[in-house]
């Protein structure tokens, strides 16, 4: 009786190999997934924003020329045009000006009030960047005659808060108050100060903003920042020491 060939098979060694190297490749695969799927899909809805710089700015004027003196009237001068930009006017404020003569006559800040020698003779708005004098009322109190042409000059301190928000989350978020304070509550609301641009501001994932804060500040002092969002949603305190 003729025997039957018998049939050659792999190793069981080699067997086992092939079984541990498709099972990796199958593990690796469901992994890469399961994380890149699933992931991409949970974290589709989370919500996140961070203030991921903070910078104090300032600068300073020195008798900076801001316009020309006018013969009567009133005459409205747009500082930030100048420069400075979204900057709050801080420090000692002095503003000059010069009659037909030439003769230099100095005013004053007293609150939101341009002073000369105890008189208002004009006004400022420090958080907005313009200032207003009444050369009607300074004539009256300089016995001066002013003309069209003459420089007006600025001297003070300009500072401001810089924040640079990133959306780090899956879902878009509408920033709608920034509160600030030198603790970690944040009781001031600084909305006010964002002069920029709109608030709700909307902010896709991903994307980043600076957010300027039209502010004077203390050097030394550690400033914290939250961000309220329009659902409700808070994200803070950032913090920082300013210079």
């Amino acid at each position: 009786m003729a025997s039957r060939p018998r049939r050659k098979g792999i190793s069981p060694v080699l067997a086992t190999l092939i079984l541990i190297v498709i099972a990796v490749l199958a593990g690796l695969a469901v992994y890469a997934w399961v994380s890149g799927w699933m992931g991409g899909w949970i974290g589709a809805g989370s919500k996140e924003l961070k203030v991921i710089k903070i910078i104090f700015k300032q600068g300073s004027w020195s008798k900076t020329k801001v316009g020309e003196t006018k013969d009567t009237g009133t005459e409205t001068y747009d500082l930030w045009s100048v420069g400075y930009r979204y900057y709050y006017m801080t420090g000692t404020i002095k503003v000059y000006v010069y009659d037909e003569n030439d003769n230099e006559y100095e005013l004053t800040r007293s609150g939101d009030n341009l002073m000369y020698d105890g008189t208002d003779v004009g006004d400022i708005d420090r958080d907005d960047g313009t200032m207003t004098i009444d050369y009607t009322a300074l004539e009256s109190a300089t016995g001066a005659n002013f003309v069209d042409g003459k420089d007006v000059l600025v001297t003070c301190t300009w500072q401001r808060i810089d924040l640079l928000v990133k959306n780090t989350g899956g879902a878009a978020l509408s920033i709608k108050r920034i509160w600030v304070g030198k603790s970690s509550d944040c009781p001031w609301d600084w909305t006010w100060t964002v002069k920029h641009l709109t608030l709700p501001y909307r902010m896709d994932p991903g994307s980043e903003r600076w957010i300027y804060l039209t502010h004077d500040y203390t050097s030394g002092a550690t400033y914290f920042f939250k961000l309220e969002c329009a659902d409700g949603s808070v994200f803070g305190p950032f913090s920082e020491e300013a210079p």
